[in-house]
């Protein structure tokens, strides 16, 4: 009999601990149900903010692993977090790119303003690496003295070699322009250690005065003045097997390749001046009007050319709008910006932009062009589709008044800025966007 009550009391208490037991795995379901659901909602825009949504108490980001099911304590793995923003080259900077040499492999290039030294950077994602080595930090790829550079164009030939088409005044200020080659060095021992980098050089027609660089960052596309009109080709970064695609009576055209066989032309905007904006087809080399009559035109197609966005002037003020190359219709973004401060996502219709806090009265963008106006900017999300825009970040104290240009994004979906008041180069982590 004591043998019976004995197992009846074993069994009981067995079934009320898998009571208890199941009713907290139903508990902790819906409990991890509902963080994955905020969790990817994140992860679908921005995948690298994954490693904010769980961090410890001194601001690292830690990723945990719980087995709720018993078989060991909760560990952590704490993980090397970059800073919100950071200043990636002490010098003034005259142009940057992101290149991208594989699907796996991205490199920030650079060249400084004042000396035409040439850096490259490893694009490495910081809140998900968990290596306790040095930094990532530039290294100098060509030593060049180029003084006072105008602006530059990189990307790669054949065998993935950094490509750079750079322009810079002379002494009667003509803009000049040289092609550079940057291979490794594959001599002695001893000049290979000490000079890692062979720069290869040439000097190219000073009448080349525009160039746009391929999507795939192979060829470029560029203008040449022959008198009163301009001849555009399409041609290797060393100007080699050159391809006529245009010829027109107008000589002072801007220049965009959105896609791949498709690039923008309008001429160089004021306020003063109404202007249209051109698409070429580089296949079939046919010229059209997309955009007529605008007042200070200037514009941003995007990658996949379902949309360009567009700046409007009149009398102080502008307006950012965006055609659909679909409709054909025109819509008000409700910004006050330019398309120089902006950048398309190239996965999503979304839209990136640069916006100015506070507008001064000024003739735009002339006014801007020219260095008498600057901007404070914060950075907008636009859904062009939707009609819709959101504040993505505001710079505070001392980084503040960023006059945005030339924003990028790498695939990380990190962010890569010149602030035009310093000509610094910056990088802002979009990790930690979501603190």
């Amino acid at each position: 009999m004591n043998r019976l009550i004995t197992i009846i009391s074993i069994v009981t208490i067995i079934a009320s601990l898998s009571i208890i037991g199941f009713m907290v795995y139903q508990n902790y379901q819906p409990l991890v149900a509902s963080s994955a659901k905020v969790a990817q909602s994140v992860v679908d825009f921005f995948p690298q903010a994954a490693s904010r949504l769980l961090s410890s108490p001194n601001g690292s980001s830690t990723q945990f692993i719980f087995n709720p099911f018993g078989g060991g304590a909760n560990q952590s793995v704490s993980v090397p977090e970059a800073p919100l923003l950071e200043k990636i080259s002490p010098n003034p900077v005259a142009s940057f790119s992101l290149l991208k040499s594989s699907a796996k492999t991205e490199t920030l290039v650079y060249i400084e303003k004042d000396s035409g030294n040439i850096f490259s950077l490893k694009i490495v994602a910081p809140a998900t690496s968990t290596s306790s080595s040095t930094p990532n930090t530039p290294i100098r790829i060509s030593n060049l003295t180029i003084p006072a550079v105008f602006d530059a164009y990189f990307g790669f030939d054949q065998a993935k070699n950094v490509q750079a088409l750079v322009r810079f005044p002379d002494k009667n200020r003509r803009l000049q322009i040289i092609s550079l080659s940057i291979e490794p060095n594959t001599g002695s021992t001893t000049a290979s250690s000490t000079n890692p980098w062979l720069v290869k050089t040439a000097k190219l027609s000073p009448n080349i005065y525009n160039l746009a660089v391929s999507p795939d960052q192979s060829t470029v596309l560029y203008l040449e003045n022959i008198g009163t009109r301009a001849i555009a080709y399409t041609a290797g970064f060393k100007l080699q097997n050159k391809k006529l695609m245009l010829v027109t009576p107008f000589s002072d055209w801007e220049i965009l390749w959105s896609a791949t066989n498709t690039a923008y032309f309008y001429p160089r905007p004021s306020a003063d001046y109404r202007a249209s904006l051109y698409t070429l087809n580089l296949k079939d080399r046919s010229f059209k009007k997309t955009i007529n009559s605008i007042n200070g035109l200037t514009a941003l197609p995007a990658p996949g050319n379902q949309h360009v966005v567009y700046a409007n002037s009149f009398g102080n003020d502008f307006s950012l709008l965006v055609h659909s190359n679909k409709t054909g219709v025109n819509s008000d973004l409700f910004l006050k910006t330019l398309p120089e401060k902006c950048l398309w996502d190239n996965n999503l219709a979304t839209l990136f932009c640069a916006v100015p806090r506070q507008l001064s009265p000024g003739l735009y963008p002339d006014d801007w062009y020219l260095g008498k106006k600057s901007f404070s900017d914060a950075l907008w999300m636009v859904y062009p589709e939707l009609g819709k825009t959101s504040q993505l970040h505001a710079f505070s104290g001392p980084n503040e008044n960023f006059d945005i240009i030339s924003l990028k994004q790498d695939s990380a979906h990190n962010f890569y800025f010149i602030d035009k008041k310093t000509w610094a180069l910056y990088r802002l982590n979009s990790s930690r966007l979501f603190e």
